[in-house]
């Protein structure tokens, strides 16, 4: 069948509109237009019903088995009790190596990126590492689950001394273990498994957690392919009133929100289309194979908030100033990304984080504010998050073919940070390719020469990414508690089990290869790598830049 154009309007029975605005009781709110091209055709038939999991408890990783890994990134370090709230964490003076979150049973080891020396036979090292961990039934009790080590992805990195680059090396291999149930993958993030190898073998990086699941007799029977296009696009309605979507793939998945249950889910994945391909633009999403045991994602936050004034951020010790900047006219998504970063930075406090944010500006992006009036916006703040569609060195400020910022004309108009009369330190490009890097193309240095002018990190991606699959939670929650910016950026992404799977490949029309989505990559100062929040001073004009990226 040739996938059809489907409409379909919605009731809305909140009082309150998606713009925000009230409703009066009795009034009927103007129905909105979703406008997804899906076919029935598209969904997986499921023969039977499929059987609902039940989570045991989280499994604790012990100090010891931490501590070894800790020593072959901190030699001196070691897990000590942190804060109030039964948390464990090791420090390197104020950057954080290791954090085991008490309400979770989350752990993390971040590796160190500046004393990182080049190896070969990363793959096999790491391929015979993961077969290890895997084993471990500390950290993975037997249980109704399967875990199965995905091939490994090296971190390779260049150099630059005054525009001349160095041939790429790879320093790390990043595995991660896919949860199973029967050949099905588990999404979700109350699953996580994931280590990186250096060039000695050792394991420099860690993410667990994880709790057992056994069957039950609950069961969940499919809904009918019909019903299951209703209820995608359903699910979209917070982005397809705004711009056209494109269904591109749907599977089976099973999903693990670390909350009682596995449930089975359709995890789709689709495309924002516009009238050109400028800027790439991807969404995606699971709902229940039938009738959902529990909620999949929570309802998208719906307003811009409104920012406080313009103006120079103050660098006397007082908290560090955020801005993010949001596409106009587009998907909700983005806005559930620039919340999670917010909220997990200040939630990061309560845990015992020494430092403190301020919420600047949360603005509708437009072009100006990264180009003649950056100083008032972007260049005013000393973290900035870009929630925006990109393509190769730039990003587009409405829907995802409008209102285009390129880095040249950023650079044009001074560049960012203190010696462009600023403020900015780092620039999280939550955005598609943005940053292409010497394995994309050699001229991938050129631009920024004359952006970087007291920056210290720019981190996003060089290939296409989702916009809401939870990078921006944990990445703003390790940021918050110290951890090495960069390096907490690459482990996340390394982490996140929404990427890394076969279906997650797009056509990359730079390359006109096919390309696996969500591949980190970064930009910093020489000897920056491992700076954290804490280290907010502008540099001078860089000699050295230093390109990190994951491989495909």
């Amino acid at each position: 069948m040739i996938p059809v154009l489907a409409f379909l309007l919605f009731q809305l029975v909140s009082t309150t509109a998606l713009k925000g605005g009230v409703v009066e009781r009795g009034e009927k709110k103007p129905e909105p237009c979703c406008n997804v091209k899906i076919s029935p055709d598209q969904i997986p038939r499921i023969q039977e019903p499929l059987p609902v999991f039940q989570l045991c408890d989280q499994v604790v990783v012990c100090d010891d088995y931490l501590d070894t890994i800790i020593k072959n990134v901190a030699e001196n370090s070691t897990l000590k009790t942190f804060g109030t709230k039964g948390a464990s964490a090791a420090f390197d003076g104020d950057r954080l190596i290791a954090f085991v979150r008490p309400d979770t049973g989350e752990s993390r080891v971040f590796p160190s990126f500046e004393c990182l020396k080049p190896g070969t036979d990363l793959i096999q090292k790491a391929e015979a590492a993961a077969i290890e961990f895997a084993q471990n039934t500390a950290l993975f009790p037997p249980d109704d689950t399967q875990l199965v080590p995905l091939s490994p992805v090296t971190l390779s990195g260049s150099k630059s001394i005054n525009g001349s680059a160095c041939p790429p090396e790879e320093f790390l291999a990043f595995v991660r273990l896919e949860r199973q149930i029967n050949g099905i993958p588990i999404e979700g993030p109350g699953t996580q498994a994931a280590i990186a190898v250096n060039a000695d073998g050792c394991i420099t990086a860690f993410a667990h957690r994880y709790r057992p699941a056994f069957i039950t007799e609950t069961k969940i029977t499919p809904h009918c392919p019909e019903e299951i296009v209703k209820s995608i696009i359903s699910d979209l309605s917070d982005t397809c009133q705004h711009v056209p979507v494109t269904i591109d793939n749907v599977v089976v998945r099973y999903y693990d929100s670390g909350n009682g249950t596995l449930q089975p889910v359709y995890s789709y994945q689709g495309s924002i289309t516009g009238d050109n391909a400028t800027s790439h633009g991807h969404v995606s999403g699971s709902i229940s194979v039938g009738n959902a045991s529990a909620p999949i994602k929570p309802v998208p936050a719906q307003n811009y908030p409104q920012n406080g004034a313009a103006g120079l951020s103050k660098r006397d010790g007082s908290p560090l100033t955020v801005g993010r900047y949001v596409v106009r006219a587009d998907s909700l998504e983005w806005l559930n990304s620039a919340t999670a970063f917010w909220d997990n930075l200040e939630l990061s406090s309560t845990f015992g984080g020494t430092l403190t944010f301020t919420d600047k500006q949360y603005l509708a992006a437009n072009p100006t504010m990264f180009t003649t009036q950056k100083n008032d916006f972007v260049n005013s703040v000393q973290i900035a998050l870009n929630e925006v569609h990109g393509n190769w060195w730039e990003f587009s400020t409405y829907k995802n073919t409008g209102d285009i910022v390129t880095l040249q004309e950023i650079a044009a108009a001074g560049g960012l940070g203190v010696n462009a009369s600023g403020s900015l330190a780092y620039w999280i490009l939550h955005s598609c390719e943005v940053i292409p890097t010497q394995t994309d193309e050699t001229t991938s240095f050129d631009v920024w020469w004359n952006l970087f002018r007291g920056l210290h990190s720019v981190v996003g991606y060089r290939t296409d990414m989702w916009i809401d699959v939870g990078v921006t939670t944990d990445f703003g929650f390790w940021v918050g508690l110290g951890a090495a910016i960069v390096p907490a950026w690459f482990l996340e992404l390394a982490t996140n089990n929404f990427y890394g799977v076969s279906d997650s490949i797009y056509l990359d029309t730079n390359r006109l290869i096919d390309e696996p989505m969500g591949r980190a990559s970064s930009v910093s100062v020489c000897g920056h790598l491992d700076d954290t929040a804490h280290d907010v001073k502008g540099l001078g004009t860089p000699c050295c830049l230093f390109e990190m990226w994951l491989d495909n």
